[in-house]
């Protein structure tokens, strides 16, 4: 009986154990508070079905229980930076900015490599600079809506993109991420949400519109003598031609070379009719700058040689296997319009092309000009001018090295290759050798053109005007 007493005791004890275990086993199958069941779905779109707390300690590019990618972590990282194979200059600078900037505040130096896959496997945990074949394979982005100056930074999935309509937009979305995610992270770790996406649409601002147009006069009557109809090509002639040029295109400033003293006369006795000012370089008066003296008014201007010492020294002869060359300058004026109270520099010049030496030293005369007008004013910068070479040789890659970009590849809308016609045909040069560059971070460049007008069939000059429609950003 005792027995039978103990066993039924036991038997109770064991279903009430039972019971316990079935409510506990059935509250853990309900909703949590937030309705979303183990495992969350992250503002980037994908499923994070273990909630990262099972994941192996040497994967550090999620916060565990956050929707977080570490980008670095404790001087560790699983990301790795992509770029195309064959990608432009600007994205190769956009790429070894960020390394580098992550290497200046982590200490550690996070792997390059280019979309070429058979070299560089996929990884999970990438950073994506510009264009590659990633796109659509291993992630979908739509970027159909940018224009030339827009940019995105966006996460999908353990990916971050950073991608312009450009080359030049993708570098300026790089240096945006660096300001903002780079730079204010700690000295360890950085890190970003997932589902982060930063987007820079440009819209444009009319009074921001700038029209610059350079043009090589054609100092002389007597250059092309033997052509056959030299008699259609003085200056007397020209001269209208040059007027039509500059009415039809209606520039807000332009910059002049090879202005001789019979053009210069010229110009001094329209301006009135035409509202357009003339600035001579105060050491040689044969550059100059026209502008809409409606619109902008004069702070400074000021000229240097092209030479080692540029405030002295006309020419180098070391420059050119010892002997003397043609003496050339450069020059820039302050602008400050009128309405709206924005200042930028104009630059303009004329390069010698008797050596590559000289044309290198003379480039970098310019550039030095160049960096100390922007330290001095922090403001926009262009420069027009006859270079006497094109972007296929080594002098025209150490001007556009560093802030200085040449419009016609930063335009939305470009037309035109040769601008030296030799007083023959416009297929003289397959490249321009007159170029508008620009401080490329300061513009948006909506149009570029080589002029190809002639008037009766007969040449403004032996160089076309090179006009572009430029527009302020700052």
């Amino acid at each position: 009986m005792g027995n039978m007493f103990f066993s039924k005791k036991l038997c109770t004890a064991l279903c009430i154990l039972i019971t316990i275990i079935m409510l506990g086993a059935l509250a853990s199958c309900t909703p949590s508070d937030s309705g979303k069941e183990s495992g969350s779905v992250t503002p980037g779109g994908e499923t994070d079905t273990d909630n990262r707390e099972s994941e192996s300690e040497t994967n550090t590019s999620t916060v565990p229980g956050k929707d977080t990618l570490k980008i670095m972590y404790d001087g560790k990282t699983d990301f790795q930076i992509v770029r195309a194979e064959n990608s432009t200059d600007d994205e190769k600078t956009a790429l070894l900015a960020l390394r580098e900037a992550i290497l200046k505040k982590t200490g550690t130096e996070i792997p390059v490599v280019t979309d070429f896959e058979r070299l560089y496997p996929v990884k999970e945990y990438e950073i994506i600079i510009g264009n590659t074949k990633r796109a659509d394979k291993e992630y979908i982005l739509d970027t159909s809506s940018l224009g030339n100056f827009d940019y995105m930074i966006k996460t999908v999935g353990n990916r971050i993109i950073i991608i312009g309509g450009s080359s030049s937009a993708t570098l300026a979305a790089t240096k945006y991420f660096i300001s903002t995610i780079i730079d204010n992270a700690d000295s360890a770790n950085i890190t970003l949400d997932l589902g982060y996406a930063y987007e820079s649409i440009h819209k444009t601002n009319n009074e921001k519109l700038i029209k610059v147009m350079t043009q090589n006069l054609l100092a002389t009557d007597t250059e092309y003598a033997s052509h056959p109809e030299t008699g259609m090509y003085t200056i007397a002639k020209r001269s209208e031609r040059i007027k039509q040029l500059i009415i039809s295109n209606a520039p807000d400033v332009i910059g002049v070379q090879e202005c001789s003293a019979p053009w210069r006369e010229y110009f001094d006795k329209i301006s009135s009719s035409i509202r357009y000012k003339r600035i001579g370089a105060d050491k040689n008066q044969k550059i100059g700058i026209l502008y809409d003296s409606n619109k902008y008014k004069v702070i400074k201007s000021a000229s240097f040689w092209l030479s080692p010492d540029p405030e002295h020294e006309k020419y180098a002869t070391e420059w050119n296997n010892g002997k003397q060359p043609t003496e050339r300058l450069g020059m820039y004026v302050i602008f400050e319009n009128k309405a709206t109270g924005d200042r930028f520099a104009h630059f303009n010049t004329h390069v010698g092309f008797d050596t590559e030496l000289l044309a290198q030293n003379q480039t970098k005369v310019l550039l030095n000009y160049i960096d100390k007008v922007k330290k001095e004013y922090d403001c926009p910068i262009l420069i027009t001018g006859d270079f006497n070479y094109t972007s296929t040789t080594a002098q025209y890659k150490t001007f556009t090295s560093g802030i200085m970009r040449d419009t016609k590849f930063l335009a939305t809308k470009s037309e035109g290759a040769g601008s030296f016609n030799r007083l023959k045909d416009k297929n003289q040069h397959t490249h321009a050798i007159d170029q508008i560059m620009v401080s490329f971070e300061d513009w948006a460049v909506h149009s570029y053109k080589v002029d190809y007008t002639t008037f009766d069939g007969y040449f403004a000059s032996d160089h076309f005007a090179v006009v572009s429609e430029i527009e302020m950003l700052k």
